[in-house]
Parts: structure tokens; C-alpha cells; sequence
């Protein structure tokens, strides 16, 4: 389990190294490539630890040359499991992280989720009409009038614009929520989770429509990454910011 309470405990010993403008290392996007999961409960908000701290939640990573919220999204995306990321990404966007800030050759956090123009899906689990389990397409129209709303969210930076719609699906209703990245059908009330992800099916795939069974087949394709990230005492945040403090600040000694 990621130890955000030791990190917390580092940054308010160190809170001067914290904020990482104009070096060469970056602790909250060392937070961004290293979180796989919102904070338990009880536990601290790593992010929430950095913006006290004076983080620049639109730091780019010096080496990989992403923003924090793309970093984010990689791993949110890469997991291709679930959604738990998907708070992470709200209270980022809520507290002023830019989804379509990018530097020249990288992607942006926009292109992390499928591009300008993305496909939105849906996740079967309990073989409803005999579906295997695994993300399936929305139909055509239900997802270009959800791409609608969730650009118009985006726009509004997540506060704004409510984050609740609604979108048809021949004779079926469902109220969507961007900020669970949910969807509810509104006569059998069966909460489901979605995703937006690009239109380019990758060869390696069924046909669109078809079932997505990356993780079906193959449900720990990322735990040997997720085992690595998690093998030291504490996060990469805090791990990078002791191992490299001392080079930081006499980055700024005359």
C-alpha cells in the first residue's frame, strides 16, 4: 500500500524542497507517476500535501516531458481495469491543472484519454445479455452526445457545468456522472462504470463493439509494474526528493 502518511510526514520536515520550480526534478509529478489509487480513507492526499506546499500543479516532468495531470492519466489509462484514478483527475482539474497543456511532442492529458475526438465505453461484469466480461462501445450517437458534455465539462474546468447528463440508447436512459465516470440506467437504477479511451481500435483487439478483454485475459499484466512502484518505504515523491534535496538546494546557494 502506497505510504502517503510517511510522505506527508517528509514534506513537512522538508517543505522548502516541495515546491520544485526551476530544478531538475519534480516531486509532484513523482506523486503523479507513482499513485495507482486514491488515498485510502484516513489516509493523506498526497496532491493536497504538494499544492500546500506551493506545488505547480501544471508542472511538466523534466524527464518525460508531461504534465502532472497527463502523468496521471497514463497510469489511469495503462491500467485499462477500472477508473480509480478518475477522482485523482477531478481534483487536479478542480484545482487548476490545465487537460489540454502540452509541450511540443508530447501528448497532453486530453490525448492520454483518446484524443480531441475519443469513444466512450461502459464496463459488463454480471453477463447481462450473455456479455462476457469486459468494456464495451456505447452506440454512435449516446457517444458523440456524451463527447458533447464531457467537452463542455472540461471547458468549465469541472465546476461550472454540472458534471450530471443524461444520454439515450435506443429505449434505454442513463444518467451519466463525469466526476464518478458513471453511468446509471434510470429504470433498472444498475450504476456502471464508463470510460472515455481513443477511437483507433488496436489490431491486437476484436473489431469496435466487441469486447475489450485485455484484463480478461490477462488480469496481472500490471501488478509487476505496480509491485516495482510500491517496492520502497516510501513513494517516488519522497524517495526523488531525499535522494536528490541536497542537489536542489545548491541549485540556489550563491
Amino acid at each position: 500500500e502506497e505510504r502517503w502518511n510517511e510522505f506527508e510526514h517528509w514534506a513537512d520536515a522538508n517543505s522548502e524542497m516541495v515546491d520544485c520550480r526551476h530544478r531538475r526534478f519534480s516531486i509532484i509529478c513523482a506523486v503523479a507517476e507513482s499513485i495507482t489509487r486514491p488515498p485510502a480513507n484516513g489516509q493523506p492526499d498526497p496532491f493536497a500535501v504538494t499544492l500546500k506546499y506551493g506545488s505547480n500543479v501544471n508542472e511538466f516532468d523534466p524527464q518525460k516531458n508531461l504534465t502532472v495531470l497527463a502523468l496521471v492519466l497514463s497510469n489511469h489509462v495503462n491500467s485499462e481495469k477500472d477508473t480509480d484514478l478518475w477522482p485523482v483527475f477531478v481534483y487536479l482539474i478542480q484545482h487548476g491543472a490545465d487537460p489540454h497543456l502540452k509541450a511540443d511532442g508530447s501528448p497532453s492529458a486530453i490525448d492520454a484519454l483518446g484524443g480531441p475526438d475519443g469513444r466512450w465505453q461502459y464496463w459488463v461484469d454480471d453477463g447481462v445479455d450473455g456479455k462476457e466480461t469486459g468494456w464495451y462501445d456505447f452506440d454512435e450517437d449516446p457517444s458523440d452526445a456524451l463527447e458533447v458534455q464531457f467537452q463542455q465539462w472540461l471547458t468549465q474546468m469541472c465546476m461550472e457545468f454540472s458534471s450530471i447528463t443524461s444520454v439515450q440508447s435506443g429505449s434505454f436512459c442513463y444518467d451519466i456522472d463525469l466526476a464518478r465516470m458513471a453511468q446509471v440506467n434510470t429504470e433498472s437504477m444498475k450504476d456502471r462504470r464508463i470510460r472515455r479511451t481513443a477511437k483507433q481500435v488496436s489490431p491486437k483487439r476484436k473489431e469496435e463493439g466487441q469486447v475489450d478483454r485485455t484484463m480478461v485475459d490477462n488480469p496481472n499484466a500490471d501488478l509487476d509494474v505496480e509491485a516495482e512502484n510500491l517496492a520502497n518505504m516510501l513513494t517516488a515523491a519522497a524517495r526523488t526528493g531525499m535522494k536528490l534535496a541536497a542537489e536542489a538546494v545548491c541549485d540556489f546557494i550563491p
